[in-house]
């Protein structure tokens, strides 16, 4: 069962916070949509944040609320397109293969 974001935030917090206490570099935070989240966690984990955002075309059933420079202004400092990048790129291949195929031209 997965949890609501909201309930998830603090355990999340506080394995970013220990993470940040011996030294990581980055804080890994996947998941997370809701941009007042977000900036608590920015706020609080006690280092540089990273958050995990799925391009919009490979992920249309659940587009991301909000735009790169909503996260630079709340304080996030990297971001990880995950496997998107590489759905995006067979889903271009496989449009194309199938645009070859069904009008014999290239």
């Amino acid at each position: 069962m997965l949890v609501p974001l909201r309930r998830r935030a603090l355990p999340d917090l506080a394995r970013l916070q220990g993470f940040s206490q011996v030294g990581a570099h980055c804080l890994y935070a996947p998941g997370t949509r809701e941009l007042p989240v977000i900036k608590t966690i920015t706020d609080q984990a006690g280092g540089p944040v990273n958050i995990l955002v799925p391009l919009s075309d490979v992920n249309a059933q659940q587009p991301v609320p909000f735009q790169l420079s909503d996260l630079a202004e709340i304080g996030v400092r990297r971001i990880s397109l995950g496997g998107s990048l590489y759905k995006s790129q067979v889903t271009h291949a496989a449009a194309r293969v199938r645009h070859l195929l069904t009008n014999d031209s290239f």
